[in-house]
């Protein structure tokens, strides 16, 4: 047998912004991709202090300022790089290095609508769906033990419309509990003291923890200001500016039905968004970055 050689891993830097800013979800998804792509062979590291031997960038954000340095030294290094937008509409445009990304990974086709519309030239952003995924340690069913209702926030400091849910929840006279600052690890069995779970923010890109709590089994409420709910057929949504009263009739009358008689598609559909299928199609936007780099 000849000698076997060993063939070097890719090597990606991940651009984002410093762990200790803020905690937030980007943080989390930026993790589970990374252990992800691990087991297809491609080493990752967050925010590295050099560029120097990496065969791709992969950005995440793209109109904060300091998305806007991370695209600029992305653009200045040669490399080719690729773009996860997390976009804010209501934020400033991107700014024109964007359009030199191999391409552009929402998360959602109303994500990248809202991308091509606010940006300068959107005929040069090669889009490529990507949806966040979930954890299989989510993966759990309905059970009778479960009551009340939960949100779930990453800081104190930003409450996503959580108060609505609460509210509507004292009108109800059901079980209420915000859930924040608990470690991603220690998230799947949180889920489970819950029958029903609602996202009440006005605007996400694709919430985790909507994905979370449907693989969870919970009964799920998401408002229409989250962009990816279309990855879930069936499930329920409103819109955040609904009356607590309004809010409180619906979520009785989901605490009071019978397994047998809620709509669980969104529930299975969620469970089929993994971060294995996630990694695979972020490898496979990779390899044609790296195969043929966007001409400048």
């Amino acid at each position: 047998m000849g000698r076997q050689v060993a063939v070097p891993k890719m090597r990606v830097a991940i651009l984002n912004r410093p762990r200790e800013w803020w905690p937030g979800g980007d943080l989390v998804e930026i993790d589970y991709r990374i252990a992800a792509l691990a087991k297809l062979g491609v080493e990752c590291e967050y925010e590295p202090e050099s560029l120097y031997g990496f065969d791709v960038i992969h950005i995440f954000h793209c109109n904060f300022d300091f998305s806007r340095d991370r695209l600029r030294q992305a653009y200045m290094s040669g490399l080719p790089f690729v773009v996860t937008p997390l976009y804010y509409p209501e934020e400033d445009p991107p700014p024109l290095h964007l359009g030199y990304a191999h391409a552009i990974l929402p998360f959602s086709e109303r994500e990248a609508a809202e991308l091509k519309a606010g940006v300068v030239r959107p005929n040069r952003l090669n889009t490529v769906i990507v949806p966040n995924g979930t954890s299989e340690a989510f993966h759990a069913e309905a059970g009778p033990d479960r009551a009340g209702v939960c949100t779930v926030i990453a800081r104190a400091d930003n409450l996503k419309n959580s108060g609505l849910v609460e509210h509507a929840c004292d009108l109800a006279g059901l079980p209420y509990e915000q859930i924040c600052g608990v470690p991603p690890a220690e998230m799947p069995a949180r889920y489970l003291r819950f029958k029903i779970f609602v996202s009440a923010s006005s605007s996400e890109r694709m919430s985790l923890v909507v994905g979370e709590a449907l693989c969870s089994g919970c009964r799920v409420f998401s408002s229409t200001g989250n962009r990816g709910n279309d990855w879930y057929p069936g499930l329920r949504v409103f819109d955040p500016a609904i009356e607590p009263e309004v809010l409180a009739v619906w979520l009785t009358a989901a605490h009071q039905s019978m397994d047998w008689d809620w709509d669980w598609r969104p529930n299975e559909a969620a469970r089929l968004l993994t971060w294995d299928r996630c990694a695979a199609a972020t490898l496979a936007v990779y390899q044609e970055a790296i195969a043929c780099p966007a001409s400048r």
